[in-house]
C-alpha cells in the first residue's frame, strides 16, 4: 500500500482515508488473523502516501533539496510575513529605478508604466498590478513562460498568430450558431401555425446573420474571420428584429417564437456591446498601441518577482506556492523547447504503482504536471486515477 501515492485536497480527507482504509483491512483480518499480507499492510498504512498535494510537494522538496541548490530547513512564511516581505522588496526595487539617470531606457518605460496606469503619477497602482501579474503568473507551471506568451499575444496579434485569436473566433462563432439555431426553432414553427409575418420577420434577420456566419467559416485564418464578423456587427445597426405581433389563433405556439426571437436577439446584442462594440481593426491598433505599455510591466514583473525570490532564499523562507514550483523544478528539466522528467521523476514513477487524485476538478496546471511527472503514462502504462 506504500507505493500508491493517494493525492487529495485537505488534510482531513486525507486522514478519513487512511482511517476507513485501516478499518476495511483490520476487518478483514479479523476474518483470516493468519494473513501475512494484511498483518504487513496494517503496518505499512501509517506510511502510505495518503495525503495533500502540497504535504507531497513538501516530500519531494525535503528529500531532493540538494538537486536545486536549496537550502535544508527552509519554511512556509506566513501571511503577514509574506506581505511584509512583498512590499519591501517593491518598495526598494522601485527606488532603484526612481534614482536611474532620467535618460535611461530602463526609467522611461518605468515611469511610462506609472503615467500610463494613474493620472497622478501614483506608483501605488503598479506596485498592486505588478502583484497580481506575478500571482497568476505562479499559478502556472513556467511563471516566467507565461509572461512572455502573454506578452506574444501582444507582439504577434497584427500578424494573426496570437493565440487568443483562435479562441476568440471559435467562442464567436459558437454563440452565432446557436443564435441561427434558435432562429431556425423559431421558423419552424411559424411555418407550423402559417404566422406569415413573423415569419417574413425572422426570415429576414436569420438571412443576415447566416450571411456573414457563412462568409466567415470560409475563412482560413481566425483573423481572417474575426475581421469578416467585425466588418458586419460594426458596419449596421443589428441585433434586433421588427415588430413581432402574436398570431391569436396559436397563443402557446406564439410564446415560444416570442422567447426563442428574445434568446437570439440577446446573443447578438452581447456580441455587439462585448468584442465587436468596436471594429476589429480599432481593437488591433489599440493593441498594438499598448504593447510597449505590456512589454514594460512584463519586465518590472519578472525583475520583482526575481528579486522576491532571492529575498526569500536568502532568509530560507518559501510562498504557499513555491513548494509546489520547486517541486516542480525537481522532477522536470528543460530540454530544447519541452520540459521532461528528471531521473527523480522517473524513480517516483517506478516506485509508485498506481498514482490517484480525488477532487481532482481543483486541481491546477502545476499539479497536473507534478501527477505527469511521477506516473507511467508517457511509458504507456496507464496507472493514474481521478475523480472529479
Amino acid at each position: 500500500i506504500d507505493h500508491i501515492l493517494c493525492l487529495t485536497f485537505t488534510e482531513a480527507a486525507a486522514a478519513e482515508m487512511k482511517a476507513r482504509l485501516l478499518k476495511r483491512i483490520n476487518e478483514k483480518l479479523s476474518e483470516t488473523p493468519d494473513d501475512a499480507h494484511l498483518q504487513h499492510q496494517s503496518v505499512l498504512v501509517h506510511r502510505a502516501f495518503i495525503m495533500t498535494i502540497d504535504a507531497f510537494c513538501n516530500y519531494v522538496v525535503s528529500n531532493h533539496f540538494q538537486e536545486i541548490d536549496l537550502e535544508p530547513g527552509m519554511r512556509i512564511m506566513d501571511s503577514g510575513e509574506e506581505k511584509i516581505l512583498r512590499q519591501t522588496v517593491i518598495d526598494d526595487y522601485f527606488e532603484e529605478l526612481y534614482l536611474l539617470p532620467e535618460d535611461d531606457e530602463t526609467r522611461k518605460r518605468f515611469i511610462m508604466a506609472i503615467e500610463s496606469l494613474s493620472e497622478r503619477g501614483d506608483d501605488s497602482v503598479l506596485k498592486e498590478l505588478i502583484f497580481k501579474i506575478t500571482d497568476s503568473a505562479s499559478s502556472f507551471p513556467y511563471p516566467n513562460e507565461w509572461l512572455e506568451n502573454a506578452l506574444d499575444q501582444y507582439r504577434d496579434v497584427s500578424s494573426g498568430k496570437a493565440d487568443w485569436l483562435d479562441g476568440l473566433s471559435e467562442r464567436v462563432l459558437m454563440d452565432i450558431k446557436e443564435a441561427l439555431d434558435l432562429l431556425d426553432k423559431a421558423l419552424d414553427i411559424c411555418s407550423e401555425i402559417s404566422h406569415d409575418s413573423g415569419l417574413k420577420s425572422i426570415q429576414a434577420y436569420y438571412d443576415d446573420i447566416d450571411a456573414a456566419y457563412q462568409k466567415a467559416i470560409k475563412q482560413e485564418e481566425s483573423f481572417e474571420r474575426l475581421k469578416v464578423l467585425s466588418e458586419f456587427f460594426s458596419g449596421s445597426p443589428r441585433g434586433s428584429f421588427g415588430r413581432f405581433t402574436k398570431k391569436k389563433e396559436s397563443p402557446e405556439e406564439s410564446e415560444i417564437i416570442a422567447g426563442l426571437r428574445k434568446n437570439a436577439d440577446e446573443i447578438i446584442k452581447d456580441l455587439m456591446g462585448g468584442f465587436f462594440k468596436f471594429s476589429f481593426e480599432t481593437a488591433i491598433k489599440t493593441m498594438e498601441e499598448m504593447t510597449p505599455l505590456v512589454e514594460a510591466i512584463v519586465s518590472i514583473a519578472k525583475n520583482y518577482e526575481k528579486r522576491f525570490a532571492e529575498e526569500k532564499k536568502k532568509a530560507s523562507l518559501m510562498s504557499f506556492n513555491d513548494c509546489e514550483h520547486y517541486a516542480l523544478d525537481i522532477l522536470t528539466q528543460k530540454e530544447g523547447n519541452e520540459y521532461v522528467p528528471t531521473e527523480t521523476a522517473e524513480e517516483l514513477a517506478d516506485f509508485f504503482e498506481e498514482v490517484m487524485c480525488d477532487e481532482y476538478q481543483d486541481s491546477n496546471e502545476i499539479q497536473e504536471a507534478l501527477l505527469n511527472a511521477v506516473s507511467r503514462e508517457r511509458r504507456g502504462e496507464y496507472n493514474r486515477f481521478a475523480v472529479g
